[in-house]
């Protein structure tokens, strides 16, 4: 798993394991050979090498979501050491970490309500654009925003089933909801200004 990764930084840890495993490997005595007791002893320290690994593994893993900046970026690096954290000893940490960018990602949520509220008058859009048009692709990029995050979250039923998560999806509808009604909104009246625009031409 950890070759298999291409999580910046986890190349050192590689070859810790590396290492760990040659010395397993150069052992000069016959494997089976029920008369010798070495290996026994050796795969003990191989074990418990393995789980001083483990730690590490799970110090790198903190101090990349020490900071997040992104949802998007967190949830991309985390699927990134799903590939990585496949033992049972690593995987709470996943949970741990989903739960701590869930918890960033309420906090877009409340961002892009406060910046649909401030804005939702007068939307601000780049220049010779139609205010229809403008204000919908200004909706519909706050809407995306937050759409994809929602998705990656909810493909996973063990963080959904969290009441934290349950928290999440309520504010969740409710931003989504009032983005997409603005649209609508947007839409249908841009609809009745063609049909009164129509009426005008044919009259």
């Amino acid at each position: 798993a950890l070759q298999r990764s291409t999580i910046e930084g986890l190349p050192q840890l590689l070859a810790n394991f590396d290492v760990i495993l040659e010395k397993l490997k150069k052992k000069p005595y016959n494997l089976l050979d029920h008369h010798k007791m070495n290996f026994e002893s050796d795969y003990l320290v191989f074990n418990d090498s393995v789980k001083r690994l483990e730690l590490e593994v799970k110090a790198f893993m903190d101090r990349c979501f020490t900071h997040i900046e992104s949802t998007d970026r967190s949830l991309a690096l985390l699927a990134d050491f799903e590939v990585v954290m496949k033992r049972d000893s690593l995987k709470g940490e996943l949970d741990n970490k989903y739960l701590l960018i869930l918890d960033h990602f309420a906090m877009d949520l409340e961002m892009i309500r406060k910046t649909y509220e401030k804005f939702k008058v007068s939307p601000p859009f780049t220049r010779n654009v139609p205010p229809v048009a403008g204000s919908i692709a200004w909706v519909r990029q706050l809407l995306r925003k937050i759409e994809a995050p929602m998705m990656t979250f909810q493909s996973l039923p063990n963080i959904m089933a969290k009441m934290e998560a349950k928290r999440v999806v309520k504010s969740y509808n409710r931003v989504a909801s009032v983005l997409m009604q603005f649209e609508v909104l947007w839409h249908q009246g841009w609809c009745d200004a063609i049909s009164t625009a129509r009426s005008g031409l044919q009259a």
